[in-house]
């Protein structure tokens, strides 16, 4: 005869059947966050939108992926949906208190906000001189907007090396256009001991 399980047993059984299905979904989350990253790094802006979504919101990253399909939309032409998505996200983070107890999930979405602050920037930065690629004329009206946005960036995320430089550059850019050229220059000063290469470009 085979003998029942105990209760103890069965127990462990459970948890050990309640793992490998975390896991698989674990996963599974993974594998979505994976290819959306490489659709998006081959223009297939599509297929990252769908992989992004696929991400639930209990997922560590799912704040960082919201922002991903926003970046897709713009990449891909489709500003109206962009800033839709990031309004959206916006909703999301006011609707959704982080525990004090998850310093994970905060600083994700330290990095979320600053990497939407960032794409809302440029959205607005390329709304005013105009992006061929992304099928956006020229809007002179956008430059004063354009400006404050990328200043608020600098102001609320000084310690990103990575976009601060390029958002002077921005900066600079946008007031060299419009003829203010003393603060064109005041932007190059600003830029050249952050990035010397790209301030020579300014």
């Amino acid at each position: 005869d085979i003998d029942a399980p105990t209760p103890e047993s069965f127990a462990m059984e459970m948890e050990r059947r309640a793992q490998l299905n975390a896991e698989r979904q674990r996963n599974a989350v993974r594998s979505s966050l994976d290819t959306g990253k490489v659709a998006l790094g081959e223009e297939n802006y599509a297929r990252a939108i769908e992989k992004y979504n696929a991400i639930q919101p209990d997922f560590v990253l799912y704040e960082t992926t919201r922002v991903r399909i926003a970046k897709a939309f713009v990449m891909a032409g489709d500003v109206d949906n962009a800033n839709k998505a990031l309004a959206a996200y916006a909703r999301f983070r006011d609707d959704n208190q982080i525990p004090s107890n998850r310093s994970d999930l905060q600083q994700a979405r330290d990095g979320a906000i600053a990497e939407a602050d960032f794409l809302q920037a440029q959205i607005l930065y390329w709304q005013a001189r105009g992006n061929e690629q992304l099928g956006l004329q020229k809007t002179p009206t956008q430059y004063p907007e354009a400006i404050k946005k990328m200043r608020a960036y600098i102001s609320n995320h000084g310690d990103d090396a990575a976009n601060v430089p390029i958002a002077i550059e921005c900066i600079g850019r946008m007031h060299s256009d419009i003829g203010e050229l003393d603060r064109a220059e005041a932007a190059y000063a600003e830029l050249k001991p952050k990035d010397p290469p790209r301030a020579a470009r300014l």
